[in-house]
């Protein structure tokens, strides 16, 4: 995710008088930018997570232009509009908020008290520390796998880690689709697990399916982790055979070339 919710930043105790006035259903849109609308074009611009804080200044004189905004912002996958309406508009158009309701899209009505410098700090804040938090967790969880694979623990004592990191049945399949490993060993998936391709030398080797139908932003964390590691895992095992069967190969052309000539 890289970010954070708008339900989550509503809980904030400098957004305490701030309400979300339509576009409910997207309380969940996740926010990892901020700015400043000082223009009424913007197009071209708009970035996907983004909250955008406006007066409304630039189009006071002509406010049906922000049904327009709003539907520009949810086709760019911005995360919200915060608009601040007392000074300049006063009242909001009605399309506005129908459009904001059609995309899911919420509108923030903020009191026109709060400075903008002291909102864009407080939601960067707490946009970098769930980066800096998901960073620390990914080199945790990549170290501890890794560390395993390193010791030779072997490919289900990965998984067996996998599935605890998520919370969920999970099972390593080769590129016939023949299972290598499964935590539980009796698991079936059903229809809507999520399934990962495993690549080595940029080659599809196997696959990696976890009994999940989403994940939060931790668990998406472990499973890039977890398939780095498990396709060294697989390489180190490949690797094994190969060296294996080639010593093989060598032991056999030995004992050929060791056979005397036959007697005539």
């Amino acid at each position: 995710m890289n970010g954070v919710t708008i339900r989550e930043l509503m809980e904030m105790p400098l957004l305490k008088d701030a309400r979300v006035i339509s576009g409910f259903e997207g309380m969940d849109r996740v926010v990892r930018f901020i700015d400043i609308m000082e223009v009424p074009d913007l197009r071209g611009w708009l970035r996907e997570g983004e909250l955008l804080l406006t007066t409304a200044y630039s189009i006071r004189h002509d406010p049906s232009l922000l049904p327009e905004i709003v539907e520009h912002m949810a086709q760019a996958g911005a995360a919200a509009l915060a608009i601040k309406p007392e000074r300049f508009l006063h009242d909001l158009p009605e399309e506005m908020i129908s459009v904001s309701n059609r995309y899911q899209l919420p509108i923030i009505e903020l009191p026109a008290m709060i400075p903008y410098m002291d909102i864009t700090h407080a939601v960067m804040e707490q946009v970098l520390d769930r980066q800096a938090a998901l960073l620390r967790r990914s080199e945790e969880v990549y170290r501890t796998l890794t560390t395993m694979v390193l010791e030779n623990s072997g490919l289900q004592a990965v998984a067996d880690n996998v599935s605890e990191l998520v919370k969920g049945a999970v099972r390593v399949l080769d590129n016939h689709g023949h299972v290598l490993v499964s935590v539980p060993p009796d698991w079936k998936p059903q229809s809507k697990q999520l399934e990962w391709d495993i690549a080595v030398d940029k080659q599809v080797v196997g696959k990696l399916q976890i009994d999940k139908e989403s994940l939060d932003d931790i668990q998406q964390v472990c499973v890039e982790q977890a398939r780095v590691v498990v396709a060294l895992e697989l390489m180190r095992t490949k690797t094994a055979m190969d060296t294996e069967n080639r010593l093989r190969g060598n032991f056999i052309d030995e004992l050929l070339s060791a056979v005397p000539p036959r007697q005539t």
